[in-house]
């Protein structure tokens, strides 16, 4: 794995670990990275119903 994905990699997981801590429910996408064109993939899905509260 070359330096630069590992540090996407970090970042991402540092990212969703964020989002998880604030009560997010957090999926980070399977293909992540994964070199997929054809259809939008994203890396990273959070949803959570009291953001604003």
């Amino acid at each position: 794995m070359s330096l630069a994905k590992r540090k996407g990699s970090a970042h991402e997981r540092a990212l969703a670990n964020r989002l998880w801590d604030m009560g997010l429910a957090v999926l980070r996408g399977c293909s992540s990275g994964g070199g997929v064109r054809k259809r939008f993939v994203p890396d990273i899905v959070a949803m959570g119903l009291d953001l604003y509260s």
